[in-house]
């Protein structure tokens, strides 16, 4: 499911070789956990910050 709403990043942890666990706070929807394929990868790793607020 994909979804273009603001969220803050409450915490990302790595989940096997190169995702990420991520908890996600949103106006619409709340709580949200999700995984990010590749979230790990250099290029993702300062979006996955805690306090970051992505779009």
């Amino acid at each position: 499911m994909e979804w273009e709403v603001p969220a803050l990043v409450l915490s990302a942890a790595p989940y096997g070789e190169s995702s990420a666990i991520i908890h996600l706070l949103t106006e619409e929807y709340g709580l949200v956990h999700g995984l990010a394929r590749g979230g790990t990868a250099r290029a993702n790793r300062a979006l996955w910050q805690p306090g970051n607020l992505i779009r």
